[in-house]
């Protein structure tokens, strides 16, 4: 039963397994596995003063807490679908292989922060066709448009002072023009024909680019000068005169000054 005794001469093997790597043995006899860190999203809604990092980690509750905060917004309504958007567009799914599921991993700009589907450039391109639809005189779906341009301005990321320069100009058109286009939709439901001219009045002084500017100014003048109000109309035609319309336009508004300051009289006054 003296296994290893005897002629094996096991006795003299004094060896020294110090240096030799893995040779201690382990004191204790399961595995630990390291910590599991925090998830990239938690990151963002913890560290960013940006409604839309935090919007894009999902934290929703947090992202309506800063815009109430740094802007007053309490009614989240029309937010809703862009905190949808912001926050399913904040990840991409990618599969590690053929028999894997596929996992969630984040779209990154610098230093870590989500990538934001909205953009400033973006927005001016979506402004550039906004415009178009007050021009063809679909005012309603210019209104939503404005809008929708005046929510997404809320949780537009810039990164310069130009930026945020350019972002403030972008609200003030769009306030300008939700004014204006809420006036001529009003105008057309009105039924008081003194109303009428009062609300286009009114829309001739909302800051506008320059065509619907003329555009307000025209239809203001027309409408005046069919009520019967000489000096008013006579005082639109003038300053159309001074944005300098085409020939045809220029030459009818001429033609109201000219008729309107042989009677100058208001029938409403």
């Amino acid at each position: 039963d003296d296994i290893g005794g005897g002629g094996w001469d096991t006795e003299d093997l004094d060896l020294d397994l110090s240096g030799v790597p893995g040779a201690a043995m382990p004191t204790s006899g399961y595995y630990v596995a390291p910590t599991a860190g925090q998830p990239t999203a938690a990151r963002w809604s913890r560290d960013s003063r940006l409604a839309a990092d935090h919007v894009a980690a999902g934290s929703f509750e947090t992202a309506m807490q800063l815009l109430q905060r740094q802007f007053g917004i309490i009614n989240f309504g029309p937010l809703r679908s862009l905190f949808l958007g912001i926050a399913s567009a904040s990840h991409c799914l990618a599969a590690p292989s053929s028999a894997a599921p596929p996992m969630p991993s984040p779209l990154l700009r610098a230093n870590n922060w989500p990538r934001v589907c909205i953009s400033l450039p973006a927005l001016i391109d979506r402004l550039k066709a906004t415009y178009t639809l007050v021009t063809t005189g679909k005012f309603q779906e210019a209104l939503e448009a404005f809008g929708d341009l005046m929510a997404a301005t809320a949780l537009t990321n810039v990164e310069s002072r130009q930026q945020i320069g350019e972002l403030k100009e972008l609200l003030r058109i769009c306030r300008e023009y939700v004014t204006g286009l809420r006036l001529e939709l009003a105008r057309k439901q009105s039924t008081e024909p003194k109303r009428i001219v009062e609300l286009a009045a009114y829309f001739t002084h909302c800051n506008l680019q320059p065509a619907h500017t003329m555009l307000s100014l025209r239809s203001a003048m027309t409408l005046a000068f069919k009520a019967k109000l000489m000096l008013s109309a006579a005082s639109f035609a003038r300053r159309l005169l001074e944005l300098n319309p085409k020939p045809e336009i220029a030459t009818q508004a001429r033609k109201v000054v000219q008729l309107c300051d042989s009677n100058p009289t208001d029938a409403f006054a």
